[in-house]
């Protein structure tokens, strides 16, 4: 039988073509797509064209993947740093609930170099076979267990693997830490699995390792190449997906709008503007315009001896920070109503001269509706 580690290095090896330019998010969301699978095993309507059983192996060959992904060099290592033969909270070798996280508060969290010290000296499992019955010793099952308690634990724990997926690129050691956490309750799963058909206990783990040698001969059993070729997306797959909802009747004629089209749909909740009670929608040509505006009264500004300095700067300040907006392509309101209470702070005299600057040269409607807001004030 294979160790863990060699099922890893053969698998990546394998779909290394396939997988090598999809990244960590495509490859989680395909872990999650074929785990769906082993919900079935908690449902009491079972559908005939689906076993969960069948689901096991191909969950495990993607966390696998997905381990690859991230840059895990052994997989064997940080199973075995938070699940050194004890549960990694309560630290007893078979769980006990009543002493653990669940009852008390101290056990939430792992502590790292006990587990590493209670490891040490340990044989630590190899094969599937030997993984799947040392989580059996941590978390055995009997007639109280089942698996919708597999599928509660596992929804929890690929949520937060989403999330250690997420910021992959700025804490890898979130990734180490639940990784680990996922394969233990598809662990789970193998265990009630064999529970549920009466196996002895020496004998679990041996259906799981049958069914990964049978889905993974060392080839991909579609093209039966040593190194996959299929394409992307398999055939039968793109075939049934083709059977659901029509595109053009679910959304009334349209396509899925592109990237570019959603910048202009979904930036309305920062370019609609309120401007002294006038609405001003801040478009590309708004806020070029708005931008020119600003540079023009900057240099009035300056020319400004007699203006009082704090009023000058204030202004100015004001003026500069809604610019430097302008020119990343963005504006926010709360920029916009600095600028305009600073403007109403201008002593009257300065005022009328700004006004009648505004109204000879602005080109945008954000500084005429400043016009407006500024007479009325």
């Amino acid at each position: 039988m294979k160790s863990l580690q060699t099922w890893y290095k053969e698998l990546n090896g394998i779909y290394l073509d396939r997988n090598f330019y999809r990244s960590a998010e495509s490859i989680f969301a395909h872990l999650v797509e074929v785990s769906r699978g082993l919900s079935v095993a908690a449902s009491k309507r079972r559908k005939r064209d689906l076993q969960p059983e069948e689901y096991l192996p191909k969950s495990i060959a993607w966390w696998l993947t997905l381990c690859g992904r991230a840059g895990v060099p052994n997989v064997e290592e940080i199973l075995w740093a938070k699940f050194p033969g004890v549960c990694p909270y309560c630290q007893r070798k078979q769980h006990a609930g009543r002493y653990c996280k669940e009852n008390d508060p101290t056990k939430k969290e792992v502590k790292w170099e006990e587990l590493k010290s209670l490891g040490e000296g340990k044989k630590r499992p190899s094969t599937l076979l030997e993984w799947q019955q040392a989580f059996n010793n941590i978390y055995s099952r009997d007639d109280n267990t089942g698996h919708e308690m597999n599928i509660h634990r596992l929804s929890e724990e690929l949520g937060e693997l989403a999330e250690a997926v997420r910021v992959l690129p700025v804490a890898p050691q979130y990734f180490v830490s639940e990784a680990p956490d996922v394969f233990a309750w598809l662990m789970g799963f193998a265990n009630q699995f064999d529970f549920d058909r009466h196996t002895d206990d020496v004998e679990y783990g041996t259906a799981l390792e049958t069914a990964m040698a049978q889905e993974y001969p060392g080839h991909c059993k579609l093209c039966e190449r040593q190194v996959c070729k299929c394409p992307p997306i398999p055939p039968e797959t793109l075939g049934r997906i083709a059977k659901e909802a029509p595109i053009n009747i679910v959304l009334g004629g349209e396509g899925l709008f592109s990237t570019q089209e959603s910048v202009n749909l979904f930036r309305r909740s920062f370019t609609e503007l309120n401007v002294g009670g006038e609405e001003v929608r801040a478009t590309s040509d708004e806020l070029n315009n708005l931008s020119r505006d600003i540079g023009l009264i900057l240099n009035l500004l300056a020319e400004q001896a007699e203006w009082k300095p704090q009023i000058t700067v204030s202004l100015a300040a004001a003026l500069g920070a809604l610019q430097k907006l302008t020119q990343q392509g963005e504006v926010t309101q709360q920029a916009v109503d600095q600028v305009l209470a600073a403007a109403r702070d201008v002593p009257s005299e300065g005022r009328s001269l700004l006004l009648g600057f505004l109204n000879s040269v602005a080109a945008s409607a954000t500084f005429h509706a400043f016009a407006i807001a500024m007479r009325i004030a």
